[in-house]
Formats: C-alpha cells, sequence, structure tokens
C-alpha cells in the first residue's frame, strides 16, 4: 500500500519521533525545547504537504491514522483541561450534576473522602477549575461519562476517551473528503488537516474537544450542500452541544441558502439545540451554568491581539477592570462586524460560504479576551475547504503562545505574542492581496 522512498519513510520515521517527544515528554514550562522539536515537526509536514499529490489516497489516511494513534497512550502534557473531564463523568456516575457543584464542593462528601480515585483526580485539576461550575455542554458530557462508566483509571479513562474523539475524527475526516469532491477540489487537501502537527497534539494529544465539534460540522457542512435541512440542522446542533461558537456561523447561511431555508433551518437547529442541551440543562442549575459562561468571557485573558492592545491603551484608566468593561464590548462590536460580512453580499457557492465563514470566525478570535491555542483549530479547518493559506501559518505561530507558561518576564512573552500576530498579519494581506492568483508561499505549498 505504501509507496514512499526511503527518504519518504526517513521523513516519516522522524515525525513520528517528533510526536512521541512532545505528547508523552513534553511540558507546558519547556518550551525552547517544545518549540525546536516543534519546528522540526513543521518543517518535515511542510514537506508532506508538497508531496501529498504523489501519494496514493489510500496511503494518505493510513498515515494520518498512525499520526494519530501515536499520542494515544499520552496523558495530555500541554493542558490539564482532561481531568476535569474525566472529573465531570465520575460525578455523573454518582448520581450528581455537573452542573450543580464545583469540584470544591464536593471535597467534603462521604463518596469523595472514601474514593482515592476522586482524590487524585481533584489534586490534578487546576484551582480556577476547582472553584467552578462545569461549562461543557451536553454532547461533551456524553464523551466524559462513558469513560467513567467502564474504569475508575485515570490513564485508561484517557485512552478511552481519546479511541472516543479519534472515531469521532475520522467521520469527519470521511465528510471533509465528501466536501472537497462537491466543491472539486483535491481531496488529498484533506491530508493538510489531518496531519498538521498542531492538529495531532492538540486534539489527539492534549484531548481538546475542538476536532469534534468540527467533525460534526463538516457533516452539518455537507448536508448543506446536499441540501438536506434537517440532518443539516441536527449536526449543527450537535456540534453547538460540544462547543457554544458554531451559532456565530449561523448567519452566513441566509445568503447562502436564502431566506426560507435558512428560516427552517435556523427554527430546526434551535429545536435540536435546545432538546440536547436540555438533557444536561434543567432550570434548577441553569444559573450555575451561565455563571461559568460569563465568568470565562469576563475574567479570561490570554493570547488576546485586539484587546491586548486596547487594554495597554485604557490600563491607565480602568486598571485590573479592563476586562470587565472592554471584554463585553469587544464581543458587541465583533458581533455586528461578523453579522455584516455574513449578509453584506450574495453567497453563490459553497466555496465563497466558507471562505466567509472563515473570515467571520477571524473576527471573532481577533476581538476575543482570550485564544487558546486550540481555539484556531475550527478555523483551520474551515481554510481547507478555501484557497486561503494564512492558516496553516497560524497553526505554527500559535505555539509561540506557550511562551507564557515558561516565562516570568512579561516582556518575553508579550513579544512573543506580538511576533506571532505580526506573522499572522503578513500571512493575511499576502492572501488578500493576492485574492485572484497564487502568491508565493501558496506556489511553495502547492495550494
Amino acid at each position: 500500500m505504501f509507496k514512499f522512498s526511503a527518504l519518504n519513510w526517513s521523513w516519516i520515521v522522524l515525525y513520528i519521533l517528533g510526536l512521541v517527544y512532545l505528547n508523552y515528554f513534553g511540558s507546558q514550562d519547556q518550551f525552547t525545547s517544545t518549540l525546536i522539536v516543534y519546528v522540526a515537526l513543521f518543517s518535515i509536514y511542510i514537506y508532506f504537504i508538497r508531496t501529498r499529490e504523489k501519494l496514493g489516497e489510500k496511503s494518505t489516511d493510513l498515515l494520518a491514522l498512525i499520526f494519530h494513534v501515536v499520542p494515544l497512550f499520552a496523558i495530555p502534557a500541554l493542558s490539564p483541561d482532561v481531568y476535569r473531564f474525566i472529573w465531570d463523568g465520575e460525578v455523573l456516575t454518582h448520581g450528581i450534576h455537573p452542573y450543580a457543584y464545583t469540584p470544591q464542593e464536593l471535597t467534603g462528601e462521604p463518596f469523595f473522602q472514601s474514593s482515592a480515585y476522586l482524590n487524585s483526580l481533584f489534586s490534578e485539576i487546576t484551582d480556577l477549575s476547582r472553584s467552578n461550575y462545569s461549562l461543557y455542554p451536553t454532547v461533551n458530557q456524553l464523551y466524559f461519562i462513558l469513560p467513567a462508566l467502564i474504569t475508575e483509571n485515570s490513564i485508561a479513562a484517557v485512552i478511552i476517551m481519546k479511541l472516543l474523539v479519534l472515531s469521532t475524527g475520522i467521520l469527519g475526516y470521511i465528510y471533509l473528503k465528501k466536501i472537497l469532491k462537491s466543491l472539486k477540489l483535491s481531496v488529498r487537501n484533506a491530508w493538510i488537516l489531518a496531519i498538521n502537527p498542531f492538529i495531532i497534539i492538540e486534539l489527539s494529544g492534549n484531548l481538546h474537544f475542538e476536532g469534534v465539534m468540527l467533525s460534526w460540522l463538516f457533516i452539518a457542512f455537507y448536508f448543506v450542500l446536499t441540501k438536506k435541512w434537517v440532518l443539516a440542522a441536527l449536526f449543527w446542533a450537535i456540534a453547538i452541544n460540544v462547543k457554544l461558537t458554531p451559532l456565530l456561523l449561523l448567519p452566513f447561511l441566509w445568503r447562502f441558502i436564502g431566506w426560507k431555508a435558512a428560516s427552517k433551518t435556523y427554527a430546526m437547529v434551535s429545536v435540536f439545540s435546545v432538546l440536547i442541551l436540555g438533557v444536561y440543562l434543567w432550570p434548577s442549575v441553569l444559573p450555575n451554568f451561565l455563571r461559568s459562561i460569563e465568568l470565562y468571557f469576563n475574567n479570561f485573558q490570554f493570547n488576546s491581539s485586539l484587546f491586548a492592545i486596547t487594554e495597554y491603551i485604557l490600563y491607565p484608566v480602568y486598571d485590573y477592570e479592563t476586562i470587565l468593561v472592554v471584554g463585553p464590548l469587544l464581543s458587541k462590536v465583533s458581533m455586528i462586524i461578523i453579522c455584516f460580512v455574513a449578509i453584506v453580499k450574495p453567497i453563490k457557492t459553497g466555496e465563497v460560504w466558507f471562505e466567509r465563514m472563515l473570515w467571520g470566525y477571524l473576527i471573532y478570535l481577533l476581538f476575543a479576551t482570550t485564544i487558546h491555542p486550540w481555539y484556531i483549530v475550527f478555523p483551520f479547518g474551515l481554510s481547507i475547504l478555501t484557497k486561503n493559506s494564512f492558516m496553516i501559518g497560524w497553526t505554527f505561530l500559535i505555539m509561540l503562545s506557550y511562551g507564557f507558561y515558561s516565562f516570568e518576564n512579561e516582556l518575553i512573552s508579550n513579544g512573543l505574542i506580538m511576533l506571532e500576530y505580526s506573522g499572522l498579519l503578513i500571512l493575511i494581506l499576502l492572501d488578500l492581496i493576492y485574492r485572484k492568483k497564487q502568491h508565493f508561499l501558496q506556489r511553495f505549498l502547492k495550494l
């Protein structure tokens, strides 16, 4: 099945070794070594992109699967979120609603005090997460509870959850290829997404659910393109119940499928979303869930761009309350701009639809107060369905944000963020300036 030269196999082996190092031996406080290995991985990844059309489709699919299996047995090294995932699943098996109590509030309960397993999980959860209610919607909770029903071992729970996430990713990959075929684009472009080292590390390694959300949305997008509105609405609602951000994309349907079909789809998405969300979001726990959502938008700041600039300007006026004042304002401004981008011009083709959604989601991220690395998984997935290349570059530049965890000197960490967004701005300008013909990076990558 594989028809690689000896040199190809050498790059494949080196790629796997790099993935092994970052997933099994990397950590947040080892920024320099992590970045060096990542640069090497990304260089090999660029080589893979350039040679993708020379490889058989089955070979590329199997090789992508092998790469994603590499981190299967690794405990997430660059993010501790997985322990909260397992915790939510465990408390559900004890008949406790995940939105009803914070982990800290449950430490006095007999079932917690008598369980060495729950105590070990609690010790790994971050202080911030311990003191706040869960904000993970229904579909996430289903992924969390299945491992808890099978095992009381954190390593086994991680492996089971990774297998669930990988299975969903494979399904999404199949539908991504279907969409590429319908757009008359090369199906091997799906490989650009699947073997990206950032994607492998953040999804299969660190077990973030943006990939799950993206997979369900790929299915929804396919059914939109094939005009199967009920199925499109159902899978869109499932994606919303993984992460709420797919709500941002609904305005883009109107100019693509017309107001009649869009209105029906909106109604069905609303019904499906409420039904799915209602499985866990009972009236008695709704205030707790909303409190966690509000806390996220009003108290967190990480790797931001426009907000960081605004904060720097307004800090002398608002001091530490800048995020409370500016954060909600930027969110409202971004929503106005996103709606304008969605409705300003007709959307006549699927490719234009995906590109318009890409720019809309980019606006959301640029105005956000927090952009964790895994947040760019979705726009990167959208970019595969367009002729824009800047997201490939951002999957490289985003790793600079991990410098925050290694350097106590804010000047260094802020300098890395400036470097990240300066590079991103250059890449975006290249895509905008050379819209009708390939710029040198696109020709180099053979996009």
